[in-house]
């Protein structure tokens, strides 16, 4: 009953972000996701603050598992080349694969570097796992975060999830708003490939609602 429960509320959150989104320019001119909306949402209208919406105590407990769900239905799609293509998909996915890797890598060397050899200093109490939660939840969002987090709370650190959550919360938000920004200023000063300029972009992609006739 309980997880019935948080799904419809959940799912009420979402429509309601997405209703949202299609209403409020800010939010089209961000990009902002309908489940970042409803999330913070639920935030406030959860137990945290106003205490209106009845969600359970195994709320924050979800995320754990649904990342299992998306990371095996990656690639169920299938993965196809166009003929002629290979040369530039290739060239992509190299790209795109290098700089995912540079980043993630630097933020595991420059977190778990930092905290050992900075923080530690400062709090000597603290784990040294303290770095991690960093690439977990910036680079590997909430479903990460929460993962990696209950494994170290298995271990002992139980605050580790925590910390994680507001990793990826930075990081989502600073992804959404600091990203575009340094999108908008490239593509309007000719740095970028697919986009020209943003007034051009369908409004589909700016209200996340895709016409009819053309949802596949």
């Amino acid at each position: 009953a309980s997880l019935m429960l948080d799904f419809a509320l959940a799912s009420l959150l979402i429509a309601v972000g997405q209703f949202l989104r299609v209403k409020i320019k800010f939010f089209q001119s961000f990009f902002v996701p309908a489940g970042l909306i409803g999330g913070f949402l639920g935030l406030f209208l959860g137990k945290q603050f106003l205490h209106v919406l009845p969600f359970s105590d195994a709320i924050g407990s979800y995320s754990a598992v649904l990342i299992m769900i998306v990371f095996a239905a990656i690639g169920v799609s299938g993965f196809s080349i166009e003929k002629g293509k290979l040369k530039d998909e290739v060239g992509n996915i190299y790209g795109l694969g290098t700089i995912l890797f540079l980043g993630v890598l630097l933020q595991i060397i420059v977190g778990v570097v930092f905290s050992v050899l900075v923080i530690s200093k400062i709090y000597p109490d603290i784990n040294y796992g303290f770095g991690m939660m960093l690439v977990a939840g910036f680079a590997g969002g909430h479903g990460t975060a929460a993962a990696i987090g209950a494994t170290f709370a298995d271990l002992g650190w139980a605050d580790a999830t925590d910390l994680g959550m507001t990793s990826a919360t930075v990081g989502i938000l600073s992804g959404i708003f600091v990203g575009l920004i340094l999108i908008k200023w490239a593509a309007k000063n000719g740095h970028t490939h697919y986009i020209k300029d943003f007034s051009q972009i369908d409004d589909s992609l700016r209200t996340g609602l895709i016409p009819p006739g053309h949802r596949k």
